[in-house]
């Protein structure tokens, strides 16, 4: 509901806005979105694709984290 897929970001409410800068899944469709259908290169997109390593590496320490603790 929060990736701006179906729903622009913009006409959300600002509560609503807070939640989906947290959400990776709007960094997603935003890359996608420029390239597609704007024909953006990675110039345009990499603060996306950041936003997407920054995530994914979190979730990968926290995998990691977890997966050490079930080993025990």
């Amino acid at each position: 509901m929060t990736s701006g897929a179906f729903y622009p970001v913009i006409g959300m409410p600002d509560w609503l806005r807070w939640i989906t800068v947290f959400n990776p899944e709007y960094y997603g469709v935003d890359a996608l979105r420029g390239i597609i259908l704007r024909g953006q290169g990675l110039d345009v997109i990499g603060m996306d694709l950041i936003a997407l390593l920054i995530f994914s590496g979190a979730m990968f320490i926290l995998g990691i984290a977890t997966y050490r603790r079930t080993l025990e």
